[in-house]
């Protein structure tokens, strides 16, 4: 009897894209190839990362891609103007990195874009951040990721609504962000 040699199979990797209702922009996956990504808000955006990761591996592998500048490091033209859509090359080095790894299933989500250069606002996981005016580098969450506005209090403490005594805001986002991935229980 001869026995012969079986060639490995290379092992499929499904990526699912993380969104969150409140994202300035959908991305899609053609993975391992391209990440499509259309400017679904009616913001001028100068910059954004994504972020793609391997799912249940903590400290594993992640990287970024992205477009753009962070304005605080310099302007960017063209803008990714409303209602345009652009394709981001998936590097082999990335596509080695997460085959390499061996886990089935990555996640991708959007995780900061700049608008019209303003370095001042940060939209982050579906949230809006201020920047810390006596830390530049730093940002604060002024309205979380399902539209409550976020605010501080006297001791420093962060208050989810508006402070007593002051005019409440009119919010029309969803209480439940919308999420287009499917997960299969059970969840760890």
């Amino acid at each position: 009897m001869e026995v012969a040699e079986i060639s490995p199979v290379p092992q499929e990797i499904r990526a699912e894209v993380f969104r969150r209702e409140r994202d300035l922009l959908k991305v899609t996956s053609n993975w391992p190839n391209s990440l499509t990504v259309e400017n679904v808000s009616d913001k001028e955006v100068s910059g954004f990362t994504i972020e793609i990761s391997a799912d249940d591996d903590e400290g594993g592998p992640g990287r970024t891609m992205g477009w753009g500048r962070n304005p605080n490091y310099g302007i960017q033209t063209p803008l990714f103007k409303p209602k345009e859509v652009m394709t981001l090359s998936i590097t082999s080095e990335i596509v080695k990195i997460f085959e390499d790894n061996k886990k089935p299933l990555l996640y991708i989500q959007l995780s900061q874009v700049w608008v019209n250069n303003d370095r001042g606002t940060m939209y982050s996981y579906g949230a809006v951040l201020k920047q810390d005016p006596n830390d530049p580098k730093r940002y604060v969450v002024v309205v979380d990721a399902l539209g409550r506005s976020v605010t501080v209090d006297a001791n420093g403490n962060r208050v989810i609504g508006p402070l007593p005594g002051s005019k409440p805001q009119h919010n029309h986002a969803s209480p439940v962000p919308h999420i287009t991935h499917s997960i299969k229980p059970p969840f760890r």
